[in-house]
């Protein structure tokens, strides 16, 4: 019985050590203002941390899954104006291409499918829900320290995909929904990180 447990464990750890697996996680964060005749009416800001696990499957391709938890608060700057919360998850299964190597950079483009859910509370309104799916494209900067550690940036103003969204409120049970082409940020998409994104990669 040992003989087979050690014998697993060696296995176990051949397998680990020639694996090409990844693990890694990343910060968005974003901030906006709506303005009318030169007043601010109101500001907006998100943060999200979204880790992720990944295999490479060669120099160029590598594929794997983050996992967006996002926030984003409104405040209406007119007097009577309210303020709002919204908070949200994605999954986002990805495909990623390496199309540009000079030195230690890299680029990358990443395609991803995602899906995901938010509510949002607010001032004198009743609470939102929302579920959303979409796909995009989404380009990266990556830069590596070391044969284990690279640090990368994404680019999510360069976003371009196709999303769905479907809204539901809480207490008169109204529906509606959204769907479209975009290219640029795309605020309403709860998948999405931010307008800039940083984060790293650990790769075993």
């Amino acid at each position: 019985m040992k003989k087979i447990v050690l014998l697993a464990g060696l296995i176990l750890a051949i397998s680990v050590a020639n694996a090409r697996i990844f693990v890694g996680g990343a910060l968005g964060f974003g901030t906006a203002n709506d303005t009318i005749d030169g007043e601010k009416t109101e500001t907006r800001s998100n943060f999200t941390i979204a880790p992720e696990i990944g295999y490479v499957l060669s120099d160029k391709f590598d594929v794997g899954v983050d996992i967006n938890l996002n926030s984003m608060k409104t405040k209406d700057e007119r007097p009577a104006g309210g303020t709002g919360k919204t908070t949200g998850w994605g999954i986002n299964p990805f495909v990623r291409y390496s199309f540009m190597e000079l030195g230690k950079f890299k680029l990358k483009a990443t395609a991803s499918f995602g899906l995901g859910g938010e509510k949002t509370t607010q001032t004198g309104t009743e609470d939102l829900k929302s579920s959303y799916f979409g796909c995009r494209i989404r380009p990266y900067i990556f830069y590596g320290l070391n044969k284990h550690i690279a640090i990368f940036a994404g680019l999510n103003f360069l976003d371009m995909g196709y999303s769905y969204s479907k809204q539901d409120r809480t207490s008169t049970r109204q529906a509606s929904d959204t769907s479209g082409f975009y290219f640029g940020a795309n605020a309403w998409d709860v998948t999405n990180t931010g307008n800039f994104q940083i984060g790293f990669e650990w790769h075993f």
